[in-house]
């Protein structure tokens, strides 16, 4: 997959006509695949369109600093699902002014465009004054409705919601994947060994939106080998309680020294909150119930 970054344009240059994929796919849920594999049946010779950039900060909409996926993670879904080009643009105050003219003159003509494939509820250029009725008086559209679910339209808003409330199932159905975080290992109060759960501490890559706290059935994804384990998400109150959220991963049957290194985690299912235990054992008590769970639930998946 080539890459192009947006700067007074892209430095692009291809003799071969592309259909162009118009979003901000920054969730990449089912809804955006759908509508990335309409324009590989039409010509496998696909591009996306994604901005990076805080969004809130510029229109108060929601906050796009919290990631469902990072650049880096666009980049590798968009890869795997055969796109051949990916522009990048980052949404700042020059894009968001722009007319609905110059949006297009200056992004879109010259990429020497087929088709290009969007939402039906598409909309650009300055206070969203473009709309799909306008793009098909310049170019060739192809329409797509997001997938639907429960009458409702696929969106990125509401799987954050989900992971935040800590409905990751449901989060993963509309993602079409498990939920994942990217991170680096980092030395941590070594609760977790003293305890006979050693933890991986994970510090995030980027502002990834946190699942709510409680404990997770995940894998972990180290040097390309996939691990089973379970990963709590929150201040663990019951022993040096933190002032912050933290991403401690118990990953079984693993003694490597894995320190600096990066890791993906992958959340399965929330298994219950985090909660301050009467005594260190109760603790103990709990955390083995919860490895027997996820080993006897997801050993033979991973």
């Amino acid at each position: 997959m080539e890459i192009f970054y947006y700067k007074d344009g892209f430095n692009y240059v291809n003799d071969k006509p592309i259909n162009l994929c118009l979003g901000f796919f920054d969730g990449l849920h089912i809804g955006h695949k759908f509508l990335i594999n309409k324009a590989k049946q039409l010509n496998e010779n696909v591009g996306v369109l994604t901005f990076v950039g805080a969004l809130k900060n510029l229109t108060n909409k929601r906050d796009t600093k919290a990631l469902l996926t990072s650049l880096e993670d666009r980049k590798e879904i968009l890869q795997s699902m055969g796109v051949k080009y990916l522009f990048v643009a980052e949404f700042n105050l020059d894009i968001m002014n722009m007319s609905k003219d110059d949006f297009l003159d200056k992004m879109i003509k010259p990429l020497n465009i087929d088709t290009l494939v969007v939402g039906n509820d598409y909309t650009f250029g300055s206070k969203a004054s473009g709309n799909v009725d306008y793009l098909r008086t310049k170019f060739k559209v192809e329409v797509v409705d997001f997938v639907l679910e429960d009458g409702k339209k696929v969106s990125t808003s509401e799987i954050i919601n989900y992971i935040k409330e800590g409905k990751i199932l449901k989060a993963n159905e509309l993602l079409g994947r498990y939920y994942s975080i990217k991170g680096v290992v980092e030395h941590g109060l070594s609760n977790g060994s003293r305890l006979g759960f050693k933890t991986a501490n994970i510090k995030p890559k980027d502002n990834y939106v946190f699942p709510k706290k409680g404990v997770y059935a995940t894998y972990v994804k180290i040097e390309g080998k996939t691990y089973l384990s379970m990963t709590n998400i929150g201040n663990h109150p019951t022993i040096d309680r933190l002032d912050y959220e933290s991403i401690e991963a118990n990953i079984f049957d693993f003694e490597e020294d894995i320190y600096q290194k990066e890791v993906e985690v992958y959340f399965l299912e929330f298994m219950r909150d985090e909660k301050k235990f009467d005594s260190v054992n109760d603790l103990i008590v709990q955390l083995n119930h919860d490895r027997d769970y996820v080993v006897a639930k997801y050993k033979k998946t991973c």
